[in-house]
């Protein structure tokens, strides 16, 4: 299974390109309504960050499979972390996605529903900084 290790890298790569837009693209959007610059680009962040929030679904899942796949010593508390802070991820982005499509993009425009999307969209984004910590923890002993 020697190309697991590389496709295993070739999709956290994403998981960590898709969570870092729907992070940032989130912040972005709750940022507009204080910052009168970014009202122009609002629907356009807020699209940005839905479509990535999807693609972090589906990514997250593989990464976790070919993670499974490639890891030689798969076991204890350190792999237990990766899988946990794996579903963590998983969730936040899964919430993020759930609440753009029950309230659509007008959800920005009430401020508890935006702090709950932009919460939830940060929260993501931490938790694949973390897994990504972790990796680097694995592979490279850093």
């Amino acid at each position: 299974m020697m190309f697991m290790t590389a496709f295993h890298h070739l999709v956290v790569g994403l998981v960590a390109g898709s969570g870092v837009i729907m992070g940032i693209c989130a912040i972005l959007v709750w940022l507009s309504s204080y910052i009168s610059n970014l009202e122009t680009s609002k629907t356009t962040l807020d699209r940005a960050a839905y479509v990535a929030s999807i693609f972090t679904m589906v990514v997250i899942p593989l990464a976790i499979i070919s993670g499974n796949f490639s890891s030689t010593n798969s076991g204890g508390a350190i792999f237990y972390n990766k899988f946990l802070f794996s579903g963590i991820a998983l969730g936040f982005s899964a919430s993020y996605f759930v609440g753009r499509v029950r309230f659509g993009p007008e959800l920005w425009n009430h401020s508890s529903l935006a702090n709950l999307q932009m919460i939830s969209a940060l929260s993501a984004l931490t938790s694949i900084m973390i897994l990504g910590s972790i990796g680097s923890k694995i592979t490279l002993g850093e």
